[in-house]
């Protein structure tokens, strides 16, 4: 049996795999500290891991050492064999370009962390001895054991074929780019990509620029930052006010006030369920904010109306939506939600 994984939610989702923090059993707020596999986390990865027996990693090049150690280390328990055996007697593929992004607060596997005479034996008796030396911690032990795993691959395949691009102009500026190379005539190519009075828009009234569509005459639903300092929720109006005053460029590009509009386009920042494809970085569109009225008694019901002089007659307070629905091209749902569609899926706020 053949397993995908891959260091990010995004890359995970392209090959239909699993990030490699679901298969690590390593919760968003898990830290270095506190690593130690409860009983039931060791039975549920035994669970997954026992039938299989090929594990492909794509976008290698943002997994780490202390990553490939941590993996090594989940495999060789699963399978029950000894720790010098690479990822338990698993065969591994890795797929991926060191040129591309390294991986976040790890070392990159190119890493020169090893002396000549360390292999993955000694590096591993280290660990027991880890008391004894003060100069060295944990983890930078582990960033070693994953560099002499790393050592340990002994075929390499080069695929120089693109499949993304047909262009052989093209395809050549970029192998150029890759290494640094670029020539001027590359430079005038990208600028080609880039709107000026020079090229691409000639005139608005002209195709296809003339059938663009544009929305008008929409009443956006505005969401109020829910600002919060230690899990508890700030009482203090003036600071409220200033926090949602604030512009996005100091707010990390989350603003205070945002529109949301039917059919825009959504990102999802949280690891909902993996092995659905709705994680972290799925994207997908805003179809309907779903709230608690329903539509038959909307109309009998009055409740919801401000009778305040400062606002015109037959003005509704909205409360806050029960959830939103957003569909997922890439979603795996097997079966469908009652009255939805197969890639429409309810999302509750926090």
């Amino acid at each position: 049996m053949l397993q995908n994984v891959a260091p990010s939610s995004a890359a995970a989702v392209g090959i239909y795999g699993l990030p490699v923090q679901s298969m690590l059993h390593e919760g968003r707020n898990k830290t270095s500290n506190n690593c130690t596999l409860t009983q039931s986390d060791i039975l549920a990865i035994v669970i997954e891991w026992r039938n299989i027996d090929y594990c492909l990693i794509d976008e290698i090049s943002m997994v780490g050492c202390h990553m490939l150690a941590q993996l090594h280390r989940i495999t060789t328990i699963v399978k029950h064999t000894e720790p010098t055996t690479p990822f338990g007697s698993i065969n591994m593929i890795f797929l991926g370009d060191f040129v591309q992004y390294p991986p976040v607060l790890d070392r990159p596997l190119y890493s020169n962390i090893l002396s000549p005479t360390e292999t993955l034996a000694n590096t591993l008796h280290t660990i027991n001895q880890t008391h004894r030396q003060r100069n060295i911690t944990q983890r930078d032990i582990q960033c070693k054991v994953g560099c002499a795993l790393w050592l340990q691959v002994n075929k390499v395949f080069v695929l120089t074929e693109q499949m993304h691009s047909k262009d052989p102009l093209f395809m050549a500026m970029q192998a150029r780019l890759r290494t640094g190379q670029c020539t001027d005539d590359d430079y005038d190519m990208l600028c080609k990509r880039v709107l000026s009075s020079d090229n691409g828009v000639k005139s608005l009234r002209e195709s296809p620029w003339n059938l663009a569509p544009m929305l008008y005459n929409q009443l956006p639903t505005v969401v109020v930052a829910n600002d919060r300092v230690l899990n508890h929720d700030i009482d203090n109006i003036d600071l409220r006010r200033f926090l949602l005053s604030l512009p996005d460029n100091k707010t990390e590009g989350l603003p205070g006030y945002l529109p949301i509009v039917m059919n825009m386009p959504v990102l999802i920042t949280h690891n909902i369920a993996t092995e659905l494809h709705i994680s972290n970085s799925s994207i997908g569109q805003l179809v309907r904010l779903v709230y608690d009225d329903d539509d038959e008694n909307s109309n009998n019901n009055n409740s919801n109306n401000i009778r305040d002089a400062k606002f015109p007659i037959n003005t509704k307070y909205i409360q806050k939506p029960l959830y939103v629905l957003v569909e997922l091209p890439q979603c795996k749902l097997s079966s469908l939600l009652v009255d939805l569609q197969l890639t429409m899926i309810p999302i509750l706020p926090e």
